[in-house]
């Protein structure tokens, strides 16, 4: 998936992509996760610093951990609270469980099994 979405931004210039180990600063700085996957928009890329991201990126997608509920619960709420447009859970089963934020709540997206839309890059990917 990562390597999918890199290629894509490569070649669209459309923003970069990072893959963990990589941290992100949230809530003034009092909050640090370390994604699997992240994009940040073009536009947006002065967020980026020379020890991490300072800011919400614009897409995170996370491979399911053995803490179910700290990927469903409680990054849910903290990536909802810092308005990150699009999070996306991979329980490593191609059935997804995805995020867009509207109205800074968070709305589920269906997606058939093995295929994903990712608006912030307007990418389809099948898995």
């Amino acid at each position: 998936m990562a390597s999918q979405i890199q290629v894509f931004s490569k070649e669209n210039i459309s923003g970069k992509v990072f893959v963990a180990p990589c941290d992100v600063y949230l809530n003034d700085e009092q909050n640090v996760v370390q994604p699997d996957i992240l994009f940040i928009k073009k536009e947006r890329e002065s967020i980026i610093q020379n020890q991490g991201i300072y800011g919400a990126p614009d897409l995170i997608i996370e491979i399911l951990s053995t803490n179910k509920i700290h990927d469903q619960e409680r990054k849910l709420e903290l990536y909802r609270q810092n308005l990150v447009p699009e999070y996306i859970i991979d329980p490593e089963t191609k059935d997804l469980w995805h995020y867009l934020l509207k109205d800074n709540r968070y709305i589920q997206k269906s997606s058939d099994k093995g295929k994903l839309f990712i608006e912030q890059i307007s990418l389809e990917l099948i898995f």
